[in-house]
């Protein structure tokens, strides 16, 4: 766990904020789901009454937001993401559904899923393609 705590998370800087952000949010699936993370959901549900565990859960998830709020800047400074844009918000409503499933329903998160929780979340966003530059 602590290992996982320490990992930086790549930051993709592919030109095109959906692009990066489909990549980030494969990246978490395949480590909280079917990789080295799988453990975090099932510690996650179990944490409560551990504070030691919760702060490096919390440790965990700080570092992966950290990520998106790098590649929500790129995007900003791309033209393709409003400045004003609670980006909190956005990150909340990118990940939340993904914790939805792998902490609650426990329905798979195929990658149709991602892609339509990436694709919705840019439309609500009006996010808009790169401006050449």
């Amino acid at each position: 766990m602590e290992l996982l705590a320490l990992q930086s998370v790549d930051v993709p800087d592919s030109g095109s904020l959906r692009d990066d952000l489909h990549a980030l949010l494969h990246n978490a699936v395949e480590t909280f789901a079917r990789g080295r993370g799988q453990f975090v959901p099932r510690l996650m549900r179990e944490a409560g009454h551990h504070p030691e565990i919760t702060d490096l859960l919390a440790t965990v998830l700080h570092t992966r937001r950290q990520a998106y709020r790098r590649v929500l800047a790129l995007a900003v400074a791309r033209g393709e993401l409003a400045p004003q844009v609670d980006q909190e918000l956005l990150i909340d409503l990118l990940i939340g559904p993904i914790w939805t499933r792998l902490l609650i329903t426990r329905d798979p998160v195929t990658r149709e899923y991602v892609d339509a929780v990436v694709d919705a979340v840019l439309t609500a966003f009006s996010v808009r393609p790169a401006t050449a530059g």
